[in-house]
């Protein structure tokens, strides 16, 4: 019985970039698909993280309308989480951010990821729309920074995540990151074998992960408590770096 599972706001909402050049774009164009690359570069390249306030500076200094900044980060999140997240934006911005995703599709296909963090990184870190971060944060920031996550998950939920389930809450308990989802098949209809291969599944996702994994190593772990529309108990699948071989 397969259970389509969401442990992050991937995060961190998921991203990509793009080897192709954007000079020939007109100014809203360039700027969006620009903005774009960062937020992708910093799921896609290790040690990235954007720079908001760079993206605020560029708009005002290309004249641009002061609220784009806002309009491209909800899109970039609506975009990725199939609308579950985030905000659609105008025609216009939604169809360069689709653009510029579609741009990192081709390199990914044809020359690699880490080909594309080399070269696109290059020029972002020249415009100062992305940073390079080393430092390792402490358990305190990570608190933060997914209580934040969290936070902005719960403004959207329920959140469906497969055909058969969705996600209905998602708290942090110390270093335990809870997440409650609630699937369509009553809790009598699940096998043995179903349960197994849930537990199965979930540990597969989280040790397979980059930052779960990440997380993992830090002292965090993952709980996945699963009920019916009704509330019943089906399964709690828990997860910790124990269980990854």
């Amino acid at each position: 019985m397969a259970r389509g599972l969401v442990f992050l706001y991937t995060l961190s909402a998921l991203l990509g970039g793009s080897i192709q050049t954007t000079e020939a774009a007109d100014n809203p164009t360039s700027f969006i698909i620009d903005m774009t690359h960062a937020f992708y570069a910093k799921v896609l390249c290790a040690d990235t993280d954007v720079i908001y306030d760079s993206f605020v500076k560029e708009a005002q200094s290309k004249k641009l309308d002061s609220g784009l900044v806002e309009e491209v980060r909800k899109g970039i999140a609506f975009l990725n989480t199939n609308g579950q997240m985030g905000e659609r934006g105008r025609k216009s911005t939604m169809d360069a951010i689709t653009l510029a995703a579609k741009m990192i599709t081709v390199d990914k296909e044809t020359v690699g990821i880490e080909a594309w963090c080399k070269h696109r990184s290059k020029s972002l870190l020249e415009k100062g729309f992305i940073q390079s971060v080393t430092a390792t944060p402490t358990i305190e920031d990570m608190n933060k920074r997914l209580d934040e996550q969290f936070a902005d998950m719960r403004k959207g939920m329920p959140m469906q995540v497969s055909p058969l389930s969705r996600l209905t809450n998602a708290q942090r308990v110390g270093t335990t990151l809870n997440y409650t989802y609630e699937d369509k098949i009553p809790a009598d209809k699940w096998t043995d074998a179903d349960k197994k291969k849930l537990a199965t599944d979930v540990t597969k996702t989280q040790c397979d992960g980059k930052n779960t994994r990440w997380l993992m190593e830090l002292g965090f772990s993952f709980g996945a408590i699963h009920v019916d529309e009704n509330g019943r108990f089906i399964a709690h699948v828990f997860v910790d770096k124990t269980k990854c071989n």
